[in-house]
């Protein structure tokens, strides 16, 4: 008889997402910034108990605020200590929930550059305590965790407002809101 495992809950509410395969395009920079697609839709159900649809990427990329809550950047999903980033906004961008991460710790900077740790998972809460709703409260580099999400597009570090790719292509500007 086939066991399906429990979802993996962390403080009542927050659960940790599959990880995801990455592949890098390392840049220099006075600044680095980390960005890739936390999210995609994908049914959970068998391994975390959810499905994650393209309406629960929407409500995560709406309710996004660093001034609620920031999320932050760790390693492996160790709670505590210091960050190693924080994330200063979320989008759909091609059906995935994208995270950008400013304020980097160095040494992570390294750990990436050096593909100590090349995949990553994100964290969510499924009922935040301000918003009410799912909302992203951090993310996690992975170093040899196998990832359950292969093929999402890869993260990335570059330049402040810059992305930077392999491929010859004018590089994006971030959107912008206007109030």
């Amino acid at each position: 008889m086939k066991t399906t495992p429990s979802p993996r809950i962390i403080s009542g509410s927050v659960l940790w997402t599959p990880a995801a395969d990455h592949s890098l395009d390392l840049t220099s920079g006075d600044t680095p910034a980390l960005e890739f697609p936390a999210l995609v839709p994908v049914d959970l159900t068998e391994s975390h108990g959810i499905v994650i649809t393209p309406q629960r990427l929407q409500e995560m990329a709406a309710a996004y605020d660093p001034a609620v809550e920031m999320a932050s950047l760790n390693l492996d999903h160790n709670w505590g200590g210091p960050s190693l980033g924080w994330c200063e906004r979320v989008w759909l961008q091609d059906a995935a929930l994208w995270a950008r991460y400013v304020d980097l710790d160095p040494a992570t900077v390294e750990l990436i550059r050096g593909k100590r740790y090349t995949r990553r998972s994100a964290e969510i809460a499924l009922s935040h305590p301000v918003t009410g709703g799912w909302y992203l409260t951090g993310c996690a580099l992975l170093g040899n965790a196998r990832p359950a999400i292969p093929g999402l597009p890869p993260v990335t570090l570059c330049r402040p407002q810059y992305v930077l790719n392999t491929r010859k292509e004018i590089p994006t500007m971030p959107d912008l809101e206007v109030e």
